[in-house]
């Protein structure tokens, strides 16, 4: 979650405020950012349920279309944003701690539609067999060991942006 901060250039994609009509031609100008940094692809918003909920600040319920009236009366957060996907990032709670969450309720990911996964599976080498001989041991038992090297990582080649939440005071 704090990726957004190790890219240049870091003002540029990574925004941070209440979602209020004060700042959604802010938060819309990061969404066409990154959208013109990658080729002028599709984006979309994602964030836990929590997070997506505070974009129902900047849809004005007077220009509601009734179908996403009734979205937000089932759901509690809207379907889209202007034409714009939302994603749900499950929440989820840190083992055997119930008190601590593991994914930030106060940010949303602006992250592209490229055929790219960030997440790579890194596989280190060849499998490891070590076997006894049979015959080795009183009972003809053989013994194996085996050994590989596996990993995630995470790879990110595309500009995305970051918005941090802020609640509104007062």
């Amino acid at each position: 979650m704090n990726a957004g901060s190790k890219i240049p250039p870091t003002a540029q994609f990574n925004k941070t405020g209440a979602l209020t009509a004060a700042t959604k031609d802010t938060f819309d100008t990061l969404l066409e950012d990154v959208s013109m940094a990658n080729d002028n692809a599709a984006v979309v918003i994602m964030g836990t349920k929590t997070a997506l909920k505070k974009l129902n600040a900047l849809s004005d319920i007077n220009w509601r279309a009734d179908s996403q009236k009734e979205s937000v009366a089932h759901s509690g957060m809207l379907a889209d944003y202007e034409g714009t996907i939302l994603v749900e990032v499950p929440q989820r709670f840190a083992k055997n701690d119930t008190t601590q969450k593991l994914v930030d309720n106060n940010k949303l990911l602006v992250m592209p539609l490229v055929d790219i996964k960030p997440v790579k599976f890194v596989d280190g080498g060849e499998t490891v067999l070590e076997v006894t001989d049979k015959g080795a041991t009183m009972d003809d038992r053989q013994t194996y060991e085996v050994q590989r090297r596996m990993g995630i990582g995470t790879v990110i080649t595309q500009y995305f942006g970051t918005w941090d939440l802020q609640t509104v005071s007062g």
